[in-house]
């Protein structure tokens, strides 16, 4: 669940159905950059976001949250940066091709979410070439 601007509650952070193992935790922090989602033709729905610590500027410095099921991209999409959000999930590992690049995600099951206080400065987006 999200809890939006308004006070509001929205459904749509129902984890993965397939990942019952990992251990819990709970993730505090701002959000680093724009919230990320997808919306497949079939219904599948998918949103990311980075979290980090007031200061975080690093690549380490941040955790990956994904959130899934229906009405996540509405309401994980709503975040900005600097909005301070708890997650609620488990940790998941992620194989990548190289073993450099595998990584440790939180699959949220519940995200609380409040306005930010201060006015953000947003980390640079990622650039894709051409």
């Amino acid at each position: 669940m999200v809890a939006g601007r308004d006070g509001q509650v929205d459904g749509g952070c129902g984890g993965h159905e397939g990942h019952a193992a990992g251990s819990r935790v709970t993730v505090r922090g701002r959000v680093v950059r724009r919230p990320r989602g997808i919306r497949t033709a079939e219904g599948w729905e998918l949103a990311s976001l980075v979290l980090g610590s007031g200061g975080a500027r690093r690549e380490g410095d941040v955790v990956l949250v994904v959130c899934a099921g229906p009405g996540a991209v509405g309401a994980v999409t709503r975040l900005e940066a600097g909005d301070e959000v708890i997650a609620l999930g488990r940790l998941v590992p992620r194989r990548a091709a190289r073993p450099v690049d595998d990584a440790i995600e939180v699959v949220a099951e519940a995200l609380v979410a409040r306005r930010g206080e201060e006015p953000a400065v947003p980390a640079a987006e990622p650039r894709i070439a051409p």
